[in-house]
């Protein structure tokens, strides 16, 4: 599943017209579930991992993992704020943790690559669901 993640936000963001080495991703939700700061056998470690292979700048956010480490790399949680979100070119939510404002994501970053379903019953063009 992370390789289909990856190639649909890689699709998504190309037909913005935003070359993926230049995109800026935010990842939100980087524990493996919700409520929880437990990394291991999280899908973020391969979608972030193949997103630095090409070259991306990755960011992200988790109310539970303020340091996450993959492939390597060394990640600091960033808050979600609107100046956050509206630098980013699209949010990729991971994990949908009860305390991440969905609402807030819809409403300021450009594009929405939901692959958990937490943007259910929101209808915006700019929220794609896996």
């Amino acid at each position: 599943m992370p390789r289909h993640v990856v190639r649909r936000v890689t699709e998504l963001v190309n037909d913005d017209e935003i070359a993926l080495p230049n995109a800026r991703i935010l990842i939100v939700g980087v524990a493996y579930k919700p409520g929880v700061s437990d990394t291991r056998e999280s899908p973020a470690h391969d979608v972030m991992q193949l997103l630095e292979e090409r070259r991306v700048d990755i960011t992200y956010h988790d109310p539970h993992v303020p340091e996450f480490r993959t492939d390597g790399l060394n990640y600091e949680s960033v808050p979600l704020t609107e100046e956050t979100l509206q630098g980013c070119d699209c949010a990729v939510i991971l994990t949908n943790h009860a305390e991440t404002d969905i609402a807030a994501i819809v409403e300021s970053a450009p594009l929405v690559f939901d692959a958990r379903n937490a943007t259910s019953g929101i209808d915006q063009d700019h929220v794609i669901r896996l």
